[in-house]
């Protein structure tokens, strides 16, 4: 399996060169620009909606090398209702290919103080409340 290649203009970040997401169903922000929203009521993949789940076959994902990667571009790793567990193998993952850069985003920076620590070197690292 290989990650999804970033449309250069799909994306706020034109930047990034890849994205993947370990969590499926609704960000607890409910942010009303939220086009992860806007897309799911379009869409009705029922991949975004109910109670947060954990992706597993997300982990059996080669990263390579020399990307920009966006971890977790349709969800939020550090909500509160996200599992410690499941944070620190999403970043652990990561970890296991240090040749890229990786974005973490967050509207919890409380929380993702915490994981900071773990988090890769040379990540770029954007945090709003």
């Amino acid at each position: 399996m290989s990650l999804k290649k970033n449309k250069v203009g799909s994306n706020m970040y034109p930047w990034i060169s890849h994205m993947i997401s370990h969590l499926g169903g609704k960000c607890n922000h409910s942010c009303s620009y939220c086009y992860v929203q806007a897309m799911e009521s379009k869409t009705k993949s029922g991949k975004y909606v109910g109670s947060i789940t954990l992706i597993e076959k997300e982990f059996e994902v080669d990263y390579g090398s020399g990307k920009t990667i966006f971890i977790e571009y349709m969800n939020d790793l550090f909500a509160k209702d996200v599992p410690d567990e499941w944070i620190k193998r999403i970043i652990d993952h990561s970890l296991d290919y240090p040749k890229n850069t990786y974005v973490f985003q967050t509207k919890n920076p409380a929380r993702f103080f915490d994981f900071l620590n773990r988090i890769p070197k040379g990540s770029i690292k954007l945090a709003e409340n």
